[in-house]
């Protein structure tokens, strides 16, 4: 029982630090960024690790399935807010993005039903997504984004974070992994730079969001294959470790993408 507050003070505090943090970087640096660090699991991957010492391994295994079923609906919600931002304002473009998260999610769930099935499908979408949203300029600005949106931030990730734990067991493993993986920072950031900087400076972000999904995905393919035979730190650790090293691989084969064709 003495763990118990720990658990507590760990989740509604490191996991929104981290996201403040990375939150502080894109700032720093820009769009693109903000984008690739938006598209790590930084709210997804502590919600499976309290998931795994709450519910237990085998409820975490499975919910990767639903985190794959997931970011099928990321894929199409991104492609949607990208032709949508051409078209109307940031309220519209979300409402209909996550129209398109929710039906996409809903519908995967009913065909896709194993962790391997998921994870392929997962990563197509994700394949699919890259390549038809407009690259962008490479070195897009700063997004300019104040302090108080950094607060808000880390405060929707503590709100996310207390929903889905609390919620783990009548949802079940799948619909906790889909839910948990809802993009509530891309959401914030897409619709902030929508309005600031406009269709162009989010469909950059965008983009390099779904570039980090292939480690995102990755991570947890790691996660449902190490949680059945390891511990859970080593779990997470082997599952990051391959993630954070994956990530530069993936940008660095789309800049060569982008130089031939430019040739």
């Amino acid at each position: 029982m003495a763990s118990i507050p720990v658990l507590v003070l760990f989740k509604f505090t490191v996991t929104p630090i981290l996201v403040g943090l990375a939150s502080l970087a894109a700032r720093r640096w820009g769009n693109t960024v903000a984008g690739l660090l938006t598209g790590f699991p930084l709210m997804t991957a502590p919600i499976s690790i309290f998931l795994t010492i709450e519910e237990g391994p085998a409820f975490s295994i499975a919910a990767t399935t639903g985190i794959h079923i997931a970011l099928i609906g990321v894929a199409t919600y991104s492609i949607c807010y990208v032709l949508m931002a051409r078209l109307a304002a940031w309220p519209i473009a979300i409402l209909v993005a996550y129209g398109v998260f929710c039906t996409t999610s809903w519908a995967a769930q009913h065909i896709v039903t194993t962790q391997t099935q998921a994870a392929l499908a997962a990563y197509g979408a994700i394949l699919l997504a890259v390549i038809v949203m407009p690259r962008g300029a490479p070195g897009a600005g700063p997004t300019g984004v104040p302090y108080w949106e950094i607060w808000l931030r880390m405060l929707a990730t503590a709100a996310m974070i207390a929903l889905v734990t609390s919620v783990a067991g009548l949802l079940g493993p799948t619909w906790t992994g889909i839910v948990s993986t809802v993009p509530v920072m891309g959401t914030i950031l897409a619709t902030f730079t929508h309005a600031r900087h406009g269709a162009d400076a989010v469909a950059t972000f965008l983009r390099s969001m779904m570039l980090s999904m292939f480690s995102f995905a990755t991570f947890f393919v790691v996660v449902g294959l190490a949680l059945a035979s390891v511990d859970i730190l080593s779990s997470y650790v082997l599952a990051t470790v391959i993630a954070v090293g994956l990530s530069p691989f993936v940008i660095r084969l789309d800049k060569m993408s982008r130089r031939t064709a430019n040739n």
